[in-house]
């Protein structure tokens, strides 16, 4: 019986020396994070590095000067095509400085650069076309994007020329309307 008594004793001082320095009431102290975002969205902070390069980001190839068709998304130069039906909604490209640098409104920290490849306009809708430092692509609305440079929603003036085809159907009205 006293090898019983031994093993009882033994097991008893293990569980003891197991539960050392793990305390069941929660510190008094809070916990001091050196990133203070990261205690707010820890899965938004310290991502990785990208592995594509800067310099491979900006070699994408951009849809400018028409419109996307069906075979220039199945040859992965375009991510999107409306091929509207004739006469039914004004459909152009919009001309962006390409590549040109954009965030997701979603994205709180802005920690993911997109590149816009491909800027179109259907009815009021528009649409870009983006590609990111994984390689990944995808497509936004306009209004959920921001300019990369400045932080900014998107103006009529960030797209080159659609400022001037504006005015330029404004005056053409006007004339119309004069004579």
């Amino acid at each position: 019986m006293n090898w019983i008594k031994f093993a009882l004793i033994g097991l008893g001082f293990l569980a003891i020396f197991a539960s050392c320095g793990q305390s069941s009431r929660p510190s008094e102290q809070p916990q001091i994070m050196a990133d203070s975002a990261q205690a707010k969205d820890p899965k938004q902070r310290n991502k990785p590095l990208p592995p594509m390069s800067v310099e491979e980001l900006l070699e994408t190839p951009t849809m400018e000067g028409r419109v996307a068709t069906s075979a220039d998304v199945r040859s992965g130069l375009a991510h999107f095509s409306f091929n509207p039906g004739e006469g039914t909604l004004v459909h152009q490209f919009l001309a962006l400085p390409m590549p040109f640098f954009a965030y997701r409104k979603s994205d709180r920290f802005m920690d993911t650069v997109l590149v816009i490849y491909q800027a179109e306009r259907l009815g009021d809708d528009t649409l870009m076309a983006w590609r990111n430092g994984w390689n990944e692509r995808g497509q936004n609305y306009i209004q959920d994007l921001l300019v990369g440079t400045t932080g900014e929603p998107f103006q009529a003036s960030d797209f080159s020329g659609y400022r001037e085809s504006h005015e330029e159907k404004l005056v053409k009205e006007l004339e119309r309307r004069g004579s």
